[in-house]
């Protein structure tokens, strides 16, 4: 893959967070690790990708305090079908980096650009995919169809197949009142807790083998 590919894909990315797409969501999660602070995540979520008006794009910045400062920026562009086409993911700090993916039918391809030099990975798409992350949360605001899935980690490459079922509405707290929220399980990998309110907005992940969690700082009604 020549670096004139890879700029044409950043300035795509780029165009999806233009005023011409409307927004559908948007919001902070509290995120915190056994029951402590740890960092603040801002989201959006718009209408349409930047090769098309239908689709969506996640824009995220989840900052991180502890252990030390950390700063991770995924752009995630979505098809029709609620399944990532393409990701722009900028990480400071430690680790600094800026990944590339693109995700087709046939092969998905992650491309990583460090100060110390690039690398470029392909490997064949399988099924359906969902972009995953252990301290990022808003890449669950638009929840796939329930089934299969093939977890993609785009920082470090890995692939995990996982499942992701309902388990109904529950009783649960939100930033301490009770709500009675829409609770799916992503199971592989670290299991992961998604809970939604009944216009499908996301307001609460949990990964328990993690101790991490996050929250809408001000829940929608």
């Amino acid at each position: 893959m020549t670096a004139s590919r890879v700029a044409a894909w950043a300035a795509l990315l780029l165009l999806a967070q233009g005023p011409q797409n409307p927004v559908l969501d948007a919001g902070t999660f509290v995120i915190s690790r056994g029951g402590v602070v740890v960092g603040r995540e801002e989201f959006t979520v718009r209408r349409g990708r930047s090769s098309a008006p239908d689709g969506f794009t996640i824009t995220t910045t989840a900052r991180y305090s502890v252990p030390r400062p950390n700063t991770l920026a995924p752009v995630v562009e979505l098809g029709p079908d609620s399944l990532p086409v393409q990701v722009q993911f900028d990480v400071s700090g430690d680790n600094q980096a800026r990944v590339y993916a693109r995700l087709g039918q046939r092969r998905t391809t992650l491309r990583v650009v460090r100060p110390s030099g690039e690398s470029a990975r392909e490997f064949p798409s399988d099924g359906r995919t969902l972009v995953v992350d252990d301290s990022v949360f808003a890449l669950y605001a638009i929840r796939p169809a329930p089934g299969t899935l093939q977890l993609l980690a785009p920082r470090s490459g890995q692939r995990t197949p996982a499942e992701l079922v309902s388990l109904g509405t529950e009783q649960t707290t939100l930033q301490g009142v009770g709500r009675q929220l829409e609770h799916w399980v992503l199971r592989g990998g670290d299991e992961r807790h998604l809970w939604y309110d009944e216009a499908g907005r996301l307001m609460r992940v949990e990964i328990p083998s993690l101790s991490l969690s996050a929250e809408r700082e001000s829940a929608p009604r």
